[in-house]
């Protein structure tokens, strides 16, 4: 997954529509799992509470890629370095 820096986050909400949105990339663990930040109060974040099959789609200059999987929520402040207080859920995927 090395060369992407943005995907589309793809997440189902509670009336089962699908959405999308360009998250950035905040960190790779393994080339199954990467990690995007996005503010605690957030849709997605109820989105993943309620249902947490997610979608990664990454397209940059030719090259694509498609991931499918669990997407999970992290907020323990130990694991984030983030300096807004709203700020402090991650998700991984």
């Amino acid at each position: 997954m090395q060369g992407f820096d943005t995907a589309m986050l793809v997440t189902t909400a509670a009336d089962d529509l699908i959405r999308a949105r360009p998250m950035r990339i905040t960190g790779r663990v393994t080339d199954q799992e990467l990690w995007f930040l996005t503010a605690s109060d957030s849709s997605m974040v109820s989105e993943i509470d309620q249902d947490f099959r997610a979608a990664v789609v990454m397209q940059d200059r030719g090259l694509y890629a498609f991931l499918s999987g669990m997407a999970s929520i992290h907020d323990d402040p130990r694991t984030l370095d983030v300096e807004s207080p709203r700020m402090h859920g991650t998700v991984s995927m």
